[in-house]
């Protein structure tokens, strides 16, 4: 039989408030004191109820992280950070994977809802957002958006893409690269105005491309085309592929970049160079960001981190001739 706060607080000879603020580890119990308590409490293998508590505060100790994927090591890594974050803050963590439909997203939102998340982080495109907006302002749920841009009217934390976008063509027009392809990137325009503000300080001529399987014939019908920035690391190794498979080899046939700095761009066998996100520091900033919130601070703030240039060895001057 589970053992209970007020047997426990028995045992130990102590009232049940000082039990339960030795389990929350405060500062205003005695370390000695919460020492005992917590080994107790382990030996006996106690386990906190915080629905009694939930219900006097209005708190379910619960967040609700909505994404649609992490098939992509950044976003893995990202949901991962925000996850030890909340664990260590003594906060829940419940994920709703949505698909990129409206009817998925109002599924897993009102899922959330249902179980009385105390804010919600959103790693998705604020088309499926923003509909919503009323309905988490009239349940009182406040919400972040994480590495995805919004309106200033709207609280986020994101990768400097902008920034990016420019690192990873300065850094190849400086390999003397005068012709490039980018990822047309319709979801996040801040890199491609980057690509494209730099291009033309460094008179760079670029043409985009919507997918990577049109590539090698974008090559075969542009020659003069040497390197490629690719959406991701992701879809840059995916890319790597098609080059081979096409007889082009990388960095001496096209020079290669890509975005995010997954880990696997550091492998020798890849050795990408990439624009690395600071995925860590997005994640932490957005945790905190998210309780500053829930303490009270309602101005909205968009965060903005920079991202930092990995070389590696995809990267090198283009072929005499070209």
């Amino acid at each position: 039989m589970a053992i209970t706060l007020n047997e426990l607080a028995k045992q130990l000879g102590l009232s049940n408030a000082t039990v339960s603020m030795a389990l929350r580890n405060s500062p205003r119990i005695a370390a000695d004191t919460r020492e005992r308590v917590r080994k107790l409490a382990g030996e006996l293998n106690y386990v906190p109820n915080n629905f009694g508590r939930g219900l006097q505060s209005r708190r379910s100790r619960l967040l609700g992280y909505m994404l649609g994927t992490v098939t992509r090591s950044f976003l893995n890594e990202l949901l991962e950070t925000v996850g030890f974050a909340s664990m260590y803050d003594g906060y829940g963590l419940l994920t709703g994977w949505v698909p990129d439909t409206p009817e998925a997203f109002r599924s897993q939102l009102q899922l959330m809802l249902e179980k009385n998340v105390d804010a919600l982080i959103f790693t998705l495109t604020g088309e499926l957002v923003y509909p919503h907006i009323p309905l988490l302002r009239a349940h009182r749920k406040p919400f972040i958006f994480c590495s995805c841009y919004c309106p200033p009217e709207y609280d986020s934390v994101v990768g400097d893409h902008y920034l990016g976008g420019r690192m990873a063509l300065e850094h190849l027009a400086e390999a003397g690269h005068r012709a490039v392809l980018v990822s047309e990137c319709r979801s996040l325009e801040e890199r491609l105005r980057g690509y494209s503000d730099a291009a033309r300080e460094r008179e760079v001529t670029l043409h985009c491309y919507r997918s990577s399987g049109e590539i090698p014939a974008m090559l075969d019908a542009m020659p003069e085309m040497t390197a490629i920035a690719a959406f991701s690391d992701a879809e840059a190794l995916e890319i790597r592929h098609l080059l081979q498979d096409s007889g082009r080899s990388v960095p001496g046939d096209v020079s290669l970049i890509g975005y995010d700095g997954a880990w696997f761009t550091q492998e020798r066998e890849f050795s990408l160079t990439t624009v690395a996100q600071p995925v860590q520091e997005i994640g932490r900033s957005t945790y905190r960001r998210l309780t500053e919130i829930l303490a009270g601070d309602s101005d909205p703030r968009q965060i903005l981190l920079a991202p930092s240039l990995r070389p590696g060895a995809s990267v090198a001057p283009p072929k005499t001739g070209k």
